[in-house]
C-alpha cells in the first residue's frame, strides 16, 4: 500500500474537517433537534482496494480518488429504500476503467434526530455500466488488450458515521460482476466534507 498517499489523503481531510468545525458546522444538540437536509458542494476522498490480483496488476493495489461531490447526508432513522448512483474511475499506465453503478439501496441511521454523531448502515443492489480498456503483457514481449462496454450487476454494503451533519466517513465493500475475467470488486474507505450550501 502507498502509505504516503493514504497519509496525504487523511491529512487533507483532517484539515478540511477542522476548518468545517471552525466555521461553525458543529451543531449544538440542545439548540437544534432537526436534521440538515440541504445539499452541499463538498470535497471527497477515498482509497479503493481491489480484491483480484489481475486487477491490481493492471492498475494498482490501491486506487486513490479525490474530487468534488454534491453531498446530502439526511438518511432516515428507519430502514428506507432510496436510489443510489455512484461513479468509479481508474486510469493507470494507459489502462482505463469507468463504472457507473445504479442501485436501489436500503439504509438507516442509528441515532436521534439532530444528533452530531450518527452511525449508519446501507445495503444496495442493482446494475452497472462498464467501459474499460486494459493492456496486459502477453509473455512474449508484447501486450494483449481486453476491452468492453456493457452492463452488469453491482451490489454494495457500507457502514459509516455522519459527524456534525456535514462530515461523513465510511467503509464499504463493492461487488461488480466479472467482465471478461476481470473482477472490479473491492473494499473502499473514505470521507466526504460538505462545505458550500447549494
Amino acid at each position: 500500500m502507498n502509505y504516503g498517499k493514504a497519509l496525504s489523503l487523511g491529512s487533507a481531510l483532517s484539515v478540511l474537517a477542522a476548518a468545517a468545525s471552525a466555521a461553525g458546522l458543529d451543531y449544538n444538540l440542545t439548540q437544534r433537534r432537526q436534521d440538515d437536509t440541504n445539499q452541499y458542494l463538498g470535497v471527497t476522498g477515498s482509497i479503493y482496494f481491489p480484491t483480484q490480483q489481475r486487477f491490481k496488476d493492471a492498475f494498482r493495489s490501491e486506487i486513490l480518488y479525490y474530487g468534488f461531490t454534491v453531498a446530502q447526508n439526511n438518511l432516515d432513522y428507519n430502514w428506507k429504500v432510496r436510489p443510489d448512483i455512484g461513479l468509479f474511475v481508474a486510469n493507470d499506465s494507459g489502462n482505463r476503467l469507468f463504472v457507473l453503478p445504479v442501485m436501489a439501496a436500503i439504509s438507516r441511521k442509528f441515532a436521534t434526530p439532530g444528533s452530531n454523531f450518527q452511525p449508519y448502515a446501507k445495503l444496495g443492489a442493482g446494475v452497472a455500466y462498464f467501459d474499460y480498456r486494459i493492456d496486459e503483457p502477453d509473455g512474449l514481449g508484447g501486450k494483449v488488450r481486453t476491452k468492453g462496454s456493457k452492463f452488469g450487476t453491482a451490489a454494495t454494503a457500507e457502514l459509516g458515521l455522519i459527524l456534525g451533519q456535514r462530515i461523513r466517513v465510511f467503509g464499504a465493500y463493492n461487488y461488480f460482476s466479472k467482465q471478461k475475467g476481470f473482477d472490479f470488486s473491492g473494499f473502499q474507505i473514505g470521507a466526504t466534507v460538505s462545505i458550500f450550501k447549494l
